[in-house]
């Protein structure tokens, strides 16, 4: 009796490869390492946003940013916080960065939309 590999390996194969379509949190050195130098075309709420991200400091464990949302621009950054969280470097407030199977990055954050990147 022969085991029918034929239909079982791409099943199996189908199940393995749809797990990276779920988002994954990075940790806070991997998220500054993803967006290092990045310039990115973002969606918050439906309204457009433009970010382009600084050099990341690793050693110090900070990231600068300038954008375009709403007409405004926007300056700021992330960095690490004694806990070993991704906070933004001016209120303090958690930030959490992901990306899924398809390459799209999130950003979220207590108070701010959440923004989707490409």
């Amino acid at each position: 009796m022969s085991f029918p590999f034929k239909i079982v390996l791409p099943a199996v194969m189908a199940i393995a490869l749809a797990g990276p379509l779920h988002a994954k949190q990075l940790s806070a050195p991997d998220a500054l390492q993803l967006l290092s130098s990045k310039s990115l075309s973002c969606d918050a709420d439906g309204s457009p946003v433009k970010l382009k991200f600084g050099k990341a400091n690793a050693k110090k464990g900070r990231i600068a940013f300038k954008g375009k949302f709403q007409g405004r621009s926007i300056s700021s950054g992330y960095k690490t916080n004694k806990q070993g969280m991704l906070v933004n470097a001016s209120t303090g407030k958690a930030r959490s960065v992901s990306v899924d199977g398809k390459g799209r990055i999130t950003i979220k954050g207590k108070g701010v939309p959440d923004t989707v990147c490409k």
